[in-house]
């Protein structure tokens, strides 16, 4: 009975784990390919390398909490990161990693460079391979938007949004950069920048507690309510008078009070073509809340 339990306990794994198939397949390949991997891993000091390619959205109303989150991550990365000793596999050698922060938020705690427009991405992207080739360092560049949907508002950055911009957002762990930007609602963020966003994650704040709750941008774009989509993850944290001292947001705000004073805004219809009209269609996705699944279980019925 025991062996017939475990026999099907292997099959089970055989056909649902694909790693676990791999390793049954090629059982040499396997071992050697992770005992390979993981001296690698301790040798070139990879548990030093900053995350990158990331293109995430912080998504809440005011007061709950998206700036403060996302400033907390970015905070926390450059602790933990800046001045390691990282493997450039490009120049087969140990550099010293950098991390710079370019956002419209002044931070208080660590350096920060102001983003004056959308330009500024791409130029400091190949400005930094330059002096890293020179100084013999690898810089990470960690960029915030705040505000996005109502930054690409204004023309100072909405004009720079090309194609350049584009492809460096796409190709950003190419660069060594990652993009995170807070809105109120995601869909009022301009339609390109949703299209190549990886998670959307929701914010909640109740006193000192902050909650965060992690979607699949994409499943949230089709579904158009984070309500009909199941979470990737649950995470929450402890805010602490330091959070709040971490960054300046009147710079932010002062901005675009200007910005509309100065008529840099763009029309109301020139925002909501910039915006699209996202298809809804619920059909399509493929992680479906609760909720979702009981309003086509009920479709199902009506329709029977």
């Amino acid at each position: 009975m025991v062996n017939f339990i475990i026999a099907f306990l292997v099959l089970l794994l055989f056909v649902y784990c694909h790693t676990f198939r791999q390793f049954v397949r090629h059982p040499f390949k396997f071992a050697v390919s992770l005992v390979k991997d993981a001296v690698l891993y301790i040798w070139h000091k990879d548990y030093n390398k900053c995350p990158t390619g990331v293109l995430n959205a912080y998504v809440a109303h005011f007061g709950r909490g998206k700036t403060l989150s996302a400033v907390a991550h970015i905070t926390a990365l450059y602790g933990k990161y800046n001045n390691k000793r990282v493997w450039d596999d490009s120049r087969n050698k140990f550099v010293t990693q950098k991390i710079e922060i370019l956002s419209n938020v002044r931070f208080l705690r660590v350096p920060s460079v102001p983003l004056i427009s959308l330009m500024d991405i791409t130029a400091r992207a190949q400005h930094n391979r330059e002096i890293d080739l020179e100084q013999g360092t690898l810089t990470v560049t960690l960029i915030l938007v705040d505000e996005a949907s109502a930054q690409l508002n204004s023309r100072e950055y909405r004009n720079n949004f090309d194609v350049d911009t584009l492809n460096t957002l796409i190709t950003c762990r190419h660069y060594h950069l990652s993009l995170y930007y807070t809105t109120q609602k995601f869909k009022f963020t301009d339609a390109l920048l949703r299209g190549v966003t990886q998670q959307c994650i929701k914010c909640h704040k109740f006193w000192r507690v902050q909650k965060l709750i992690g979607y699949n941008a994409d499943q949230v774009e089709i579904a158009g309510d984070t309500s009909l989509v199941k979470p990737l993850y649950v995470q929450s944290f402890f805010v602490t008078n330091k959070h709040y001292g971490n960054y300046d947001t009147l710079a932010t705000v002062d901005k675009l009070v200007k910005d509309a004073k100065d008529g840099k805004m763009m029309s109301a219809q020139e925002i909501l073509a910039a915006r699209g009209n996202a298809e809804l269609a619920l059909d399509a996705v493929t992680s479906p809340s609760r909720r979702l699944r009981r309003m086509r279980r009920m479709r199902r019925g009506d329709k029977g």
